[in-house]
């Protein structure tokens, strides 16, 4: 495992790469040792090992300090991320709640107006049903009126032409058959009833 420049590691990760460098460099000691029967401290190899560990032990205490309080800021942004999640939800949730409500409010005035308008539909039928009876009784009557109207008329025009028709037939029948003697004689009787008549 080795670190890349640039990139940016968790303390773990960290911590993980330099046991594998001191693992790898261990290894690399006792290589060197077993090849040569020197003693491995006059090896310039064990010696360079030596100032690996050296460094990195001196490294160690600080790294672990900056990724420590690396960890710990990535703990603290996440917990306030939580926090405001949560917080998120408990607005979401009283949203929620309050549309709720106001739909349920809205379905109340809606059945309301609802029932509002079928009472006021009732009415208007009654009403109109009550008008068209009393216009439909109306015209009937004005129908009734001019039929007895109209038969009146008609009665009085058959009589008057009854009356007309019997007047000239009289007449005619006066002229054809009685002298102007006779026809005198019976317009003077004529005049003496018109006359008792009053």
């Amino acid at each position: 495992m080795s670190i890349t420049a640039g990139a940016s590691y968790t303390g773990s990760e960290i911590i993980a790469a330099t046991q594998y460098q001191l693992a790898q460099a261990a290894t690399g000691v006792a290589d060197i040792s077993a090849a040569h029967h020197a003693p491995f401290y006059l090896e310039a190899e064990f010696w360079v090992g030596m100032a690996f560990v050296a460094v990195i032990l001196f490294l160690a205490r600080p790294i672990g300090k900056i990724g420590s309080a690396l960890i710990h800021k990535r703990i603290e942004g996440i917990k306030t991320r939580i926090q405001e999640a949560s917080d998120l939800f408990d607005d979401a949730q009283k949203l929620l709640s309050d549309y709720e409500k106001k739909y349920r409010n809205a379905k109340k005035e809606a059945q309301a107006i609802l029932a509002k308008s079928q009472k006021q539909i009732e009415y208007l039928k009654t009403a109109n049903l009550s008008k068209l009876e009393q216009d439909s009784k109306a015209k009937e009557k004005d129908a009734d009126d001019r039929i007895k109207s109209s038969l009146a008329n008609a009665t009085q025009e058959l009589t008057d032409m009854a009356s007309t028709l019997s007047i000239r037939t009289v007449r005619q029948a006066i002229n054809d058959n009685l002298s102007p003697q006779a026809q005198n004689k019976l317009i003077d009787q004529s005049i003496n009833a018109i006359g008792k008549l009053k």
